[in-house]
């Protein structure tokens, strides 16, 4: 099989291939803000790469963000609200590159370059990203050491006061309820009790988390920077090393068992339960390491029974899904020509070409929606077609909140790719659009694109009208304008599931394939 094709997978409609570990650190400290690279090591980590597409200017010193934009198209425009990433025209003008913008994700860079300049130039993307990023880990290194794990004295004293009013609170518990709990059983039972006292266990990793957050330097600490990158690990590890590793669960409860006074203190009622005070930095206590073993043992052992289990589903998901396919009159049938779907998913598209997208509108009044359009024809057609949507979400019981929809293509990218080619022009009145104009267009494109109003194609038009308002495309050029639709109506066709495709072998595996991943990630508990 052609790898660059299965860059985007149709399971979760995202990528399965993107950047990890020493990549993604790599190319974050290289667009950090305060780096400098000299001519010279610039002009070899350039020669490193096979698939050139910018040329640097001439000085003596530049950015790392100038560095890594040799490697970008120079028609990409990418915006990432979450990590505060921009580029424009294939340069990155702001924002530090992370793993929520490189990694296999929904909505990242490669999931863009994707869909917007196709499988092989994305797969050179991905091996000059890594030709460069590491020739410049290998200049500037990069290595955790014992001393990123070692906390501070005030670090420990708020650690160990952060257990002992949690030990407080525990204890007092325990002497309220027990002499009510005997009084009134039925009110008070031990299983609530117990909830409440778990509930303040693993409360204290969580404030043990902040007060390790706030004690590390991001400038210095190696460790800390890998976490703040996704590039390895996440706080609570972080949590667990320096502070504390916390309270321990066998089958999602506490460990109880007798208490042998010789091993706990009289009112150590957190430590009898499998909470560990200690972290991985100053080592635990051979009480500790038993009741952190016990939890460690469940999910070997869970690993071992649920692995067969899921392996086994697999294969009875694959024979009874094996000969569903996608006829030419877009229906889904089987082997014996059995119609189990009229249309496929719904709504025809491959799942490898659909984004999920927001659209705020969903949440907005229609009076402060009407400030955004064209006074008579266009908002009252949006109107419209807003309620019919609204009125759909509400049949198919999706939540108030979303403020997102499953869509071909990225219709923000395809916006602010060709809204930056708008601006190369000097606009005289003859070349704009009049609103008449524009609504007529966007029209025409909503009933080409979305050719099933009662399907879940609703939404796409809801997305288009959104986008696609006067007041967003009033400055661009009629033929830009043109040009964009056509590129929109490109990318929608192209979606579209082709006859023939084996659906029911890529509904089995993408529903077992994370079924086993998650059992085999147990064992690491």
């Amino acid at each position: 099989m052609s790898v660059p094709v299965q860059i985007v997978s149709p399971q979760a409609n995202k990528p399965c291939i993107g950047f990890v570990q020493d990549s993604v650190i790599g190319s974050w400290l290289l667009t950090r803000d305060d780096t400098v690279v000299p001519r010279s090591l610039a002009f070899a980590l350039i020669a490193s790469i096979r698939h050139t597409r910018q040329d640097l200017p001439s000085k003596d010193h530049y950015t790392g963000k100038e560095i890594f934009s040799v490697l970008l198209p120079p028609e990409l425009h990418y915006r990432n609200k979450r990590t505060g990433v921009v580029i424009e025209h294939g340069f990155l003008v702001s924002g530090m590159l992370c793993k929520v913008t490189l990694g296999a994700t929904s909505g990242g860079i490669v999931h863009s370059m994707y869909h917007s300049f196709g499988p092989t130039r994305t797969a050179n993307f991905l091996s000059d990203t890594q030709r460069l990023v590491n020739r410049w880990l290998l200049h500037r290194g990069f290595s955790i050491k014992l001393s990123d794990c070692e906390p501070l004295d005030t670090t420990r004293d708020e650690v160990a006061l952060a257990v002992r009013l949690a030990q407080q609170k525990v204890t007092k518990i325990m002497q309220t309820t027990q002499p009510l709990s005997a009084k009134h059983p039925n009110i008070l039972t031990s299983q609530r009790i117990e909830e409440t006292l778990s509930e303040i266990a693993n409360r204290v990793l969580t404030n043990v988390g902040k007060v390790v957050h706030a004690s590390l330097n991001e400038k210095t600490n190696s460790l800390y920077q890998a976490v703040l990158c996704a590039s390895k690990g996440n706080l609570i590890n972080v949590a667990q090393l320096v502070g504390c590793i916390g309270q321990t669960s066998v089958e999602g409860r506490r460990i109880l068992i007798c208490d042998p006074q010789e091993q706990f203190g009289q009112g150590d009622t957190l430590g009898k339960c499998g909470f560990v005070s200690s972290s991985y930095f100053s080592g635990l206590s051979h009480t500790e390491f038993f009741f952190h073993t016990m939890a460690g043992r469940e999910g070997l052992i869970d690993t071992a029974v649920k692995t067969a289990n899921t392996g086994y589903l697999q294969r009875r998901l694959m024979k009874a899904m094996e000969t569903l396919t996608v006829a030419y009159d877009r229906t889904v049938r089987n082997a014996n020509q059995n119609i189990l779907q009229f249309q496929y998913g719904a709504d025809d598209f491959d799942a490898t070409y659909v984004l999920r997208q927001t659209l705020p509108c969903l949440t907005t009044s229609l009076s402060e929606l009407e400030n955004n359009f064209e006074p008579g024809g266009e908002w009252q057609m949006f109107k419209d077609v807003l309620l019919g949507f609204r009125e759909r979400k509400w049949r198919f019981l999706l939540s108030e909140s979303d403020t997102f929809v499953y869509c071909p293509g990225s219709v923000e990218d395809i916006y602010m790719m060709f809204q930056a080619r708008s601006k190369m022009y000097k606009l005289a009145e003859s070349d704009c659009l009049s609103s008449a104009e524009c609504l007529a267009r966007v029209n025409k494109l909503c009933e080409g694109c979305c050719v099933a109003p009662w399907s879940y194609r609703a939404c796409y038009a809801v997305l288009l009208r959104w986008n696609l308002r006067y007041e967003a495309v009033r400055t661009f050029p009629t033929h830009v304008f043109d040009d964009m639709l056509a590129e929109i109506t490109r990318r929608t066709h192209y979606a579209l599931v082709a006859p023939g495709e084996a659906v029911g072998a890529l509904s089995a595996q993408s529903i077992s394939e994370p079924l086993t991943q998650l059992t085999l990630n147990t064992c690491g508990t």
